[in-house]
């Protein structure tokens, strides 16, 4: 079920497919993404908005979802949260499930998971800039493979866990198969500098009804994913890594800001790899890159 949510002129709050339904003719209403740091004040529609109460409804919705399959009260409640996540985000997700109506939860930490959770990105200001750059050439460069080897870098404490990982971002077209990574990658020279200019309309923010397009079975502009030699590689049309390039967009442009005025905000990007969860598919399972500015 998706986590959108949508604030009704009433007051009433709409999640999941019904929010992206609705946002087609209430699009300043619309939230996709509730989680937002938890000093963080939303102005939506012309009013201000506790994102504790977003995240309320979202876990209010799962909770009743629980109960209709179940059959009966849910008594026991787990909920996974970012792995480095500390005593103060910890309680304020506790408190979005009481004003939710569940139970104490218990909060899991997310691991690295190949296959299912996905993977965890921690960036500061510069890495978030090349993330950007490289994720706008890789959308528009059929005929590169843009590689950033983050594996040796010096990881903050809060993203001092899991099996580190390069990162490789290749355009459909080139048809490079992840299993080939590991030869091209020890025939590497030191490289020589270049110098790429791209338009500013590299990371469009693309509208909803372009989103609700990748719930169908037959949406085929996913990114594809594979974890090889110690690299994540994701693939994907132009198309592919323009529907997630505003997140990625705003990890460079909107979070040092956010992380300078309140330096405990939590400031992330969810971007999707993989076939649509609605749709399981073996071949191309569902994940998430969870890119989050740490520093």
């Amino acid at each position: 079920m998706p986590s959108a949510v949508l604030l009704c002129p009433g007051g009433e709050t709409l999640t999941g497919h019904q929010a992206w339904q609705a946002a087609a003719t209430a699009p300043d209403r619309f939230i996709p993404t509730p989680r937002q740091p938890p000093d963080q004040r939303l102005r939506v529609a012309g009013e201000d908005v506790d994102p504790l109460d977003l995240i309320a409804a979202t876990l209010r919705r799962v909770g009743q979802e629980a109960q209709q399959v179940a059959g009966h009260e849910i008594e026991d409640v787990r909920l996974v949260v970012p792995a480095g996540w500390g005593p103060r985000r910890r309680t304020w997700m506790r408190h979005a499930a009481h004003r939710a109506g569940l139970p104490q939860p218990t909060l899991i930490e997310a691991p690295i998971h190949e296959g299912r959770l996905g993977a965890q990105f921690c960036l500061d200001k510069g890495t978030a800039a090349m993330f950007a750059m490289a994720w706008g050439l890789a959308a528009r460069s059929p005929h590169s493979i843009v590689f950033l080897p983050l594996r040796a870098a010096t990881r903050p404490d809060e993203c001092a866990w899991g099996r580190p990982l390069d990162l490789v971002l290749l355009h459909h077209r080139l048809a490079f198969p992840a299993s080939k990574w590991k030869p091209v990658r020890t025939r590497l020279g030191p490289g020589a500098p270049h110098t790429v200019t791209l338009p500013a309309s590299a990371w469009p923010k693309r509208p909803v009804a372009d989103h609700r397009r990748s719930w169908h079975r037959e949406f085929r502009d996913f990114i594809r994913w594979k974890v090889a030699a110690d690299t994540l590689v994701l693939t994907g049309s132009q198309e592919a890594f323009e529907l997630q390039a505003d997140q990625v967009r705003a990890l460079a442009e909107e979070c040092p800001a956010h992380r300078a005025q309140t330096p405990d905000t939590h400031c992330c990007a969810e971007i999707n790899m993989g076939r649509s969860r609605y749709h399981p598919d073996r071949r191309y399972p569902y994940a998430e890159l969870h890119a989050e500015y740490c520093r």
